[in-house]
């Protein structure tokens, strides 16, 4: 019916291309593979005009894009009658994407200045165009950097000029450093990450000065600061993460970019934090100290390691204990684990590992909680050299040597009638016997 081309069929097609619903009006307009404009009959024109506009830009875009020639002059002619922004700017992206570029410049040459905005914000300033259209919409994208309200648009806009890189980067760092990107229906995140692909060193610079300004960050544009060769040991990033009471987003980002000395006040902190929490009423609260290990939990790895071998020769089992977890800890959520060492930094820390575990089977009275704490940490996370199975699977055998004498005199005490709540026996042995099997298996 569509490809005969013959205007008897007029009427039944346009009681499905009429439909308000696009998924009746555009399977029919796709239906025959290409459309043939004089099916529609003699009042194509007419009858379009009479539908909304958006019901008008898809049934023009089609016309253009699977009409063939007779269907780009027909839309084209349409659309250059059709006083709707949308509908002229929805054809000219349609001819432009079937290179009919000598309809494309009759359309756009007789446009309002809106459509050439339309078009220079979706970046169609291209060689690819004929030239008297390249220059206006060029024009058209320096005006709108100018114009532009938002500090979102703005950096679109600029993103879209390609004729001055060195332009383009001078400009893009102040934006983006002091810019207003509070709109969250702007998506500012994604220009921003655009941004960071094209010119990545001006937007890093500009993601630390503004960190540095305390200025909020767009939805998760701190992960470009992740992984740069930046570390702070003062100033204001580092004030972001010592200091109570700053936003989370912010103090994270900041975190990501400590040297060792902030990370080490991070660290020392922890001791006389746990001891506040022991008060009655607390010193502190618990999200407070969650919130400091957290911190340090996001810390660059090698700031984080020169840490922890300055504290390691510690002979306390509790001090032990408290390393051991925030070595677990380290990273983000799904990365805890996959520590990332260097080297160097591996071979310290297996020596640190092999020298706690030394420490703790010397004691015969090590608690259960620190030998678990020390082997579950490691052998339930994905760091586990090969060299640390021996050494760990010995300070499991020696939880469990514990863990059944302890039940045999918890058993012996209820026996004769005391109850002892706070016997380390009652800390189940399952979870240690599945990390041990684990442990087994990656040896």
């Amino acid at each position: 019916m569509i490809v005969t081309g013959r205007a008897e069929f007029a009427d039944i097609l346009w009681s499905f291309i009429a439909d308000p619903d696009d998924q009746v009006h555009l399977k029919a307009m796709r239906a025959g593979g290409r459309f043939r404009p004089s099916v529609l009959g003699s009042d194509i024109a007419g009858r379009i005009s009479q539908l909304p506009p958006k019901h008008r830009s898809h049934l023009l875009f089609e016309l253009v894009t699977c009409g063939g020639i007779e269907g780009i002059e027909t839309a084209t002619s349409i659309a250059l009658s059709d006083d709707d922004i949308d509908v002229k700017t929805s054809v000219a992206e349609a001819l432009h994407f079937q290179q009919a570029n000598q309809q494309l410049q009759r359309l756009v040459t007789a446009a309002p200045r809106e459509v050439w905005q339309a078009l220079a914000r979706k970046g169609y300033a291209k060689d690819s165009l004929p030239p008297g259209l390249v220059e206006r919409l060029r024009q058209e994208a320096d005006q709108l950097v100018q114009e532009e309200r938002s500090a979102a648009q703005k950096l679109r806009a600029l993103l879209r000029r390609n004729d001055d890189r060195q332009a383009v980067a001078a400009a893009i760092r102040p934006l983006i450093e002091t810019g207003d990107f509070s709109d969250k229906e702007e998506r500012a995140g994604d220009a921003i990450d655009e941004a960071g692909r094209l010119y990545p060193e001006e937007v890093r610079a500009a993601l630390l000065g503004r960190l540095e300004r305390r200025l909020p960050f767009p939805f998760r544009t701190e992960e470009l600061l992740r992984g740069i060769d930046v570390v702070v040991d003062e100033g204001p990033i580092t004030e972001l993460a010592l200091a109570a009471g700053v936003d989370r987003q912010l103090s994270h980002a900041a975190a990501g970019l400590l040297g060792p000395n902030t990370t080490g006040k991070l660290i020392d902190a922890l001791p006389g934090m746990r001891e506040q929490l022991k008060l009655s009423p607390p010193g502190i609260t618990y999200d407070e100290y969650h919130r400091v290990q957290g911190l340090i939990a996001l810390t660059p790895m090698e700031s984080f390691m020169a840490v922890v071998q300055a504290h390691a020769a510690t002979s306390e089992p509790t001090s032990i204990g408290h390393l051991a977890d925030l070595i677990a800890r380290h990273g983000e959520c799904g990365d805890r684990g996959r520590l990332g060492l260097s080297d160097a930094s591996r071979d310290a820390l297996i020596a640190i590992v092999r020298t706690w575990v030394d420490v703790l089977l010397a004691d015969e009275n090590s608690p259960r909680l620190m030998l678990g704490q020390v082997a579950l940490r490691k052998s339930s996370r994905c760091w586990l050299p090969p060299e640390l199975a021996e050494p760990l699977a010995r300070m499991l055998a020696r939880d469990l040597k514990q863990w059944r004498r302890q039940r045999e005199e918890r058993a012996a005490a209820w026996a004769r009638g005391k109850h002892d709540a706070a016997s380390e026996a009652s800390h189940s042995w399952t979870g240690m016997r599945a990390r041990l099997s684990r442990l087994v298996t990656i040896r």
